[in-house]
């Protein structure tokens, strides 16, 4: 190989790495701008270390069932809640004197290793279906659920701020967000009411980490059963 020859193929050879680097570099930009601002903001959460355990009223992260199973009981003795006619907790909100604007919340929650870590209020307008009778058209319910997402919206907005909002693929809308901490806030709009998440997301890291990890063990297991 003459000194011409070898001065060409080491060009190339510096031209292919660069390039190869130069891809490399795209694709890691790519990967971190590919990341949502909701992404962004859980990460940064997440990692602050921020604990934040308060729910709504007196409600908890980390309460037993026995907890909560209490906590109603005393907010119904002290009038803050009711029982509606299915022999459910119910929360009445109240955005202003117009009652046509009311909501009506019932409750759910889930347990982590005995321990609450997710927190549902299925929001109604208080004249739904059962009030309207079978007359009642779906959308004229559905309209009045997007009023009710609207003023649950405003409220909390008054009180946290400004929320991240993200498109929900199943009805085409936005979700709106708020995360302090380990804390979610979530607000979505469903078929005839309105859905308020609270979220331990460091809890929800962690179980997703330990169904990751039983995965990995079972798919283990599998090629060795084989």
């Amino acid at each position: 190989m003459n000194k011409f020859q070898l001065n060409f193929t080491l060009l190339i050879l510096l031209f292919s790495i660069s390039f190869l680097f130069l891809s490399c570099d795209k694709g890691s930009f790519n990967k971190k701008s590919s990341k949502s601002e909701y992404d962004k903001k859980v990460e940064q959460e997440l990692n602050s270390g921020i604990k934040n355990d308060d729910i709504f009223m007196t409600f908890r992260f980390g309460d037993s069932k026995n907890t909560v199973k209490n906590k109603f009981h005393k907010l119904r003795q002290e009038g803050k809640i009711s029982l509606n006619d299915y022999r459910e907790y119910e929360y009445k909100f109240v955005f202003n004197e117009y009652e046509m604007t009311n909501g009506y919340a019932s409750f759910s929650q889930k347990f982590h290793n005995g321990k609450l870590y997710k927190f549902r209020m299925m929001v109604k307008p208080h004249d739904d279906m059962k009030e309207f009778g079978s007359s009642a058209s779906y959308k004229m319910v559905q309209l009045k659920s997007e009023s009710l997402f609207n003023n649950l919206s405003i409220l909390y907005m008054d009180k946290y701020g400004s929320p991240i909002s993200r498109k929900n693929t199943l009805n085409n809308k936005d979700d709106r967000f708020w995360i302090d901490g380990n804390r979610q806030i979530e607000i979505s709009l469903a078929d005839g009411f309105v859905n308020i998440f609270y979220t331990d997301l460091f809890v929800l890291k962690q179980m997703e980490e330990e169904t990751r990890k039983n995965m990995t063990e079972q798919a283990t297991s599998t090629k060795t059963d084989i």
